[in-house]
């Protein structure tokens, strides 16, 4: 087991060394196959060819020099340590573990070339008729425009090689039409398009707007309703040939604007997704299940006056199990019959999962009173629930924290409550079963435990809090409980962003007989400016698990911890990254002396007035790296030159 950490681990540690060795293996590699291929090109009139087994081997190599242009780029482009979890860890050390993988495959294929015999004697010439090829006529069409004739006996990899040396130094222009296909699905080079055709290019038609450059943007016009409705069945098949499906995707095809009324009379439908785009990716994924079709949808036209979902549709399909409709905000069709469509949810039985956008807090309320499905019980009486669920209540925002990830959870049930006034009992329902929360946008919460029933928080993994204007804390403790409490006892991470009026995370002094927090690991602030003092030793206390904690752009905090000088704290006794950033007044980290056992990686940036690094993090020796500019890093109060040099050694310079 150790080994096996340690190797992982390697793959991070040692990543320029392993890329410098990735970099002179393919030095050796591109040498031998460059040499190849000058002297084929001086021999055009000689005798002598390339053997299959030589087009073979370059191809290969094509392939390396390909990977390895793009593991240059992802290594030179490689991300700095982030603090909000595990993410760039697993990120580097996927990258490092490809260039291991790299390096090996590049030396296996430097010795395979001793192998092989790189020229043949040219046999005579004989022409061939590929025009039978079904496969290479459908992909490149006409032949004939490269001046050949096919032959359906030939071998694949031979038709590959010949076309790819017709074409290397050609210009040319291939137009692939790939409707609803992803371009990624196709490997060219299998059919002789390489990268190194420098004077070639490849024109892609796809459904998703390309973002790059473009010389023409082409105009294309929305169908028909008539015409709409036959593209979609033409994808699904004639609902009168698919009366015994039962699962049923669709994500994003362009020129279809409503789910057509058809779709009522599949009656055995169990598991319906629907994805309402507005032009962005598509992330649901079909899970295993029978007789499923899948097919795409592009619900994005502002302009067209149609239901997205005609009405009496979803209450037809009386045996769903499964139905997610999802729906970006962007799109202001959806509340034309909004409130509609979740009154025919409520009368589905068989509801297991459910994902659903709320455009108001009514039509939500009267979801968790009425629904069949939610409320159901089983033979002793007990309540049910969902299995899973993802729903999203009132005008819903743009959450801009990119690195709050709450569906990395254990179990997808998952509430997004935005722009509300008031937490009725149906929010405190939900929440008593959700594993992460977003509360976006409330217009009147001081805190959260002040406006939820104690054990209304108790499962939640994951809480993201932002723009409550009036919150002044996450957790208000009440001086008249008796105590005893666990308040958020699964959290594992919390963020806060954009509250203008929050103090700090706890309201007032915390009980000896309260806990909080037991389980946290990653804690995200940022935008709120009315924090001065972060925590207090106290506080620290209440964050045994604390791994990851991440401070930006809060302009008026002054201390991280405040404690008095004489005290020796061991603060954070799991602390792993911290990350401080644009943080204009802060002076001090804390000003006792601190020891940071596990303490991995420090960021900080712009942090004009902090100067008190050195003795901060003295008591750090795990510590790996510092990550800082370096007029910042030069303004530092170092006590002597030896600790100046020493934490040299895990400084690197941010820009």
């Amino acid at each position: 087991m150790s080994n096996w950490l340690k190797r992982k681990y390697d793959y991070v540690k040692h990543i320029n060394r392993n890329f410098t060795s990735l970099k002179n293996q393919t030095d050796i590699l591109f040498g031998k196959a460059d040499a190849v291929i000058k002297t084929s090109r001086e021999d055009n009139n000689s005798t002598k060819e390339r053997t299959q087994d030589c087009k073979r081997w370059l191809r290969r190599v094509e392939t390396i020099r390909y990977d390895f242009s793009k593991l240059r780029n992802e290594y030179e482009n490689r991300p700095s340590t982030c603090f909000c979890g595990l993410c760039p860890y697993r990120a580097l050390h996927k990258l490092g573990k490809r260039i291991v993988k790299a390096t090996i495959e590049a030396a296996a294929l430097t010795d395979e070339f001793s192998t092989i015999t790189p020229t043949r004697e040219k046999p005579e010439p004989n022409p061939r008729r590929w025009d039978n090829d079904k496969t290479y006529n459908k992909s490149f069409g006409n032949w004939k425009h490269l001046g050949m004739t096919t032959d359906g006996d030939s071998d694949p990899v031979e038709r590959a090689s010949k076309i790819s040396e017709m074409l290397e130094n050609k210009k040319y222009v291939l137009f692939l039409d790939y409707g609803v296909s992803s371009p990624s699905t196709i490997n060219l080079e299998e059919v002789g398009i390489h990268p190194n055709h420098e004077q070639g290019k490849v024109v892609f038609a796809c459904r998703d707007k390309y973002i790059g450059h473009t010389d023409e943007d082409m105009k294309v016009q929305k169908l028909s309703k008539e015409d709409a409705t036959m593209l979609f069945w033409e994808f699904a098949g004639s609902y009168r040939e698919r009366r015994d499906l039962e699962n049923l995707e669709i994500l994003d095809v362009s020129g279809i604007y409503s789910l057509p009324s058809e779709v009522r009379q599949l009656t055995k439908l169990k598991c319906l997704r629907v994805s309402f785009s507005d032009g962005g990716m598509i992330q649901n994924h079909v899970r295993s299940g029978v007789s499923k079709i899948l097919c795409f949808l592009n619900f994005n036209s502002s302009s067209s006056s149609e239901l997205m979902i005609p009405g009496n549709t979803i209450s037809k399909l009386t045996n769903l199990e499964e139905l997610s409709l999802n729906v970006s905000h962007n799109i202001a069709r959806w509340n034309k019959n909004a409130d509609a469509i979740a009154k025919e949810v409520n009368k589905l039985k068989k509801l297991s999962h459910l994902q659903f956008y709320f455009t108001n807090l009514e039509s939500f309320n009267t979801f968790i009173q009425e629904s069949q499905s939610w409320n159901a019980k089983d033979s002793s009486g007990d309540f049910i629930g969902f299995r899973t669920f993802r729903l999203f209540v009132g005008e819903q925002r743009n959450s801009s924290t990119s690195d709050f990830n709450v569906f990395e959870c254990s179990d997808e049930k998952h509430l997004n409550f935005s722009t509300g006034d008031v937490f009725p009992h149906t929010i405190s329902n939900v929440l008593r079963q959700a594993k992460s929360f977003e509360l976006m946008g409330h217009t009147t919460a001081g805190n959260l435990t002040d406006n939820l029933p104690a054990d209304t928080l108790e499962e939640l993994e994951a809480c993201l809090v932002e723009e409550c204007n009036k919150m002044q804390s996450i957790v208000k403790f009440d001086t008249n409980a008796t105590g005893g409490e666990i308040v958020f006892k699964r959290l594992q991470k919390l963020h806060a962003k954009r509250l203008p009026d929050l103090e700090g995370i706890w309201d007032g002094t915390i009980p000896s007989t309260y806990e909080s927090f037991p389980a946290l690991r990653t804690l995200t602030l940022m935008k709120c400016n009315g924090i001065r003092i972060l925590f207090s030793l106290q506080m620290v206390e209440q964050l045994p698990q604390l791994e990851n904690l991440q401070i930006e752009d809060c302009s008026n905090i002054e201390k991280i911890i405040e404690a008095e000088i004489t005290v020796v704290c061991r603060a954070f006794r799991r602390l792993k990254n911290f990350k401080l950033c644009r943080l204009d007044s802060l002076t001090s980290i804390c000003e006792a002396l601190l020891e940071w056992p596990a303490l991995e990686t420090i960021q900080i940036k712009t942090c004009p007035v902090l100067t008190s690094l050195p003795s901060t993090v003295e008591r750090a020796p795990n510590l790996r790296e510092i990550q800082c500019p370096g007029d910042w890093w030069d303004q530092q109060n170092w006590p002597n030159n030896a600790t100046e040099e020493h934490f040299r050694t895990l400084r690197r310079l941010l820009i």
